[in-house]
């Protein structure tokens, strides 16, 4: 995917759940959204075309579920990252315990300052979307 990123950016904390009552839901996702337009050129977004997102949940130990968490943050990227989240063609999410020793290869240059910090956070990348002929198989 890295050849193919059209923007990315980090998510400092841990993500709410879909199912998260109060108002923490509301705030993590404004907190998304600020995070996601921080630096965004606004004549390239929002994109108009069908896109691809990946979400890695660099954490400490926490269990979330992967489904709950995904859909505040991609809530928090529309409509200023991309128009509606009905342009999202494929979607992933991953979530890596950085309590452990990781060793990445080519990390994106946005989380290698949030990695050494060791606080949890959230990585997102939005791509151009696959060929609809490819499968994105992990």
């Amino acid at each position: 995917m890295g050849d193919r990123i059209i923007w990315d950016f980090v998510v400092p904390g841990t993500p709410r759940s879909l199912q998260a009552k109060g108002p923490g839901k509301a705030k993590w996702k404004q907190k998304v959204r600020e995070c996601a337009t921080n630096g965004l050129h606004s004549s390239m977004f929002p994109c108009l075309d069908t896109v691809s997102v990946s979400v890695v949940f660099f954490h400490l130990t926490e269990t979330l579920d992967m489904d709950n968490m995904l859909k505040p943050i991609l809530d928090g990227i529309y409509p200023e990252v991309i128009l509606d989240d009905a342009m999202i063609q494929d979607l992933s999410g991953s979530r890596r315990d950085i309590s452990e020793e990781i060793a990445f290869k080519n990390p994106p240059e946005c989380i290698i300052e949030p990695l050494g910090m060791g606080e949890p956070f959230v990585y997102v990348a939005i791509a151009v979307a696959m060929d609809k002929r490819e499968l994105p198989w992990i």
